[in-house]
């Protein structure tokens, strides 16, 4: 695999766009890059300059050397890079991505063997916006069309072997809810008898983030994690919560959303037990009680199998995307509009939350109860 090569050429044809930028000063060019990495929200920059690394991480195990001009990259190593990582690396490359090298804190890759298609759409998709930032627009490799046509060509297999099932966590409506935060309520009492504090501030603090995340409209898990307490304002009803942005938001326009109700209380208790007044909200806990630095998204993702799995249910089928999900279902059993139930969620595609909100409505269509006495 390592020797692999296709017939695969890049056009480099300037078109007039490409010859427009071509004239550009050096410091014209670099402010063009500013404007195009600006545009993209935090979270989503810091996600392509991880995948971008981990290419010439990859380039360079496999080449044995970077190339001596950056961009563009040439189509054949991107055409390689998609068919060993999704048919198999050589183990000398595979080897030199998943063990740290010296100077390395983290190695490049978690785990030998190689990734899922949606991952290696990513890194790819990640590689095409480092190009555009670049100035490269019609010599882009990533858009090439042996590229695309790859690419094309591994979904349809990918979905072929799937045979159309569904990989989607499990939906957690409110009843769902309340069965985790009775078990994170089980676990405080327990806690209480055991004068065990540890254990009490992570139930008060589960609860108050699993409420906060499913009644403010289904938070993905790294918005829950980076909930400050300045991100907070008292309402007659509770809280309004302020995101400064979030994965739809590229504009960086940020969004309000409601923290009311039983959720608001549940916050109001861990606020109060834990005594925090500024900074995260969500924090980590030591054995002894102590707080450590701010919750992750992956804590975050633990927290809710655990309760799940305390509630009864089998904790695989469970994720922090369950609760977004299950807002959605839950707006569609109680017959709220999609429309109002996305103005929480936040959601962009509405053929992705329409899934959710149709499961959740056929329970209160008088149709599917047909076979009723």
């Amino acid at each position: 695999m390592k020797n692999q090569t296709t017939s695969v050429t890049l056009c480099r044809t300037e078109t007039e766009t490409d010859s427009v930028f071509s004239h550009l000063s050096p410091a014209e060019q670099e402010l063009r890059k500013s404007i195009a990495i600006d545009a993209v929200a935090k979270n989503t920059l810091l996600a392509y300059l991880k995948d971008v690394r981990y290419f010439w991480a990859w380039y360079e195990a496999s080449h044995g050397k970077l190339p001596k001009d950056g961009y563009p990259v040439d189509v054949k190593a991107v055409y390689r890079f998609i068919l060993e990582h999704k048919d198999g690396l050589p183990p000398d490359v595979d080897k030199a991505l998943y063990e740290k090298q010296p100077g390395q804190k983290v190695a490049f890759k978690a785990a030998p063997g190689t990734h899922k298609l949606s991952t290696i759409r990513r890194r790819v998709a990640a590689l095409s916006r480092i190009h555009i930032a670049n100035n490269c627009i019609s010599n882009n490799p990533c858009r090439h069309p042996e590229i695309l046509s790859l690419l094309e060509d591994a979904r349809k297999g990918l979905a072929k072997k799937a045979q159309g099932q569904s990989q989607s966590k499990t939906a957690a409506p409110e009843d769902v809810v309340v069965q985790m935060i009775n078990a994170c309520d089980q676990s405080m009492q327990q806690s209480l008898q055991n004068n065990d504090r540890h254990a009490q501030l992570r139930a008060l603090r589960d609860k108050a983030a699993i409420w906060l995340a499913y009644a403010s409209g289904g938070r993905r898990r790294n918005e829950v994690a980076n909930v400050n307490i300045e991100h907070l304002t008292p309402h007659p009803l509770g809280f309004t919560l302020s995101l400064p942005t979030h994965k739809t938001d590229q504009k960086g326009k940020g969004s309000t959303v409601p923290v009311f109700d039983q959720a608001a209380t549940a916050v109001k208790s861990w606020l109060e037990a834990s005594g925090i007044s500024e900074g995260a909200l969500f924090r980590g806990i030591d054995r002894k009680g102590r707080f450590t630095e701010r919750m992750t998204d992956k804590t975050f993702y633990n927290i809710i199998k655990k309760r799940a799995k305390e509630a009864g249910f089998t904790a695989e089928l469970f994720g922090a995307h369950s609760l977004r999900s299950g807002f959605i279902t839950e707006c569609g059993r109680r017959g709220i509009p999609l429309q109002e139930a996305m103005k929480l969620s936040l959601h962009k595609d509405v053929n992705t939350a329409n899934k959710y909100h149709q499961a959740g409505d056929l329970s209160i269509n008088p149709a599917a109860r047909l076979a009723s006495k």
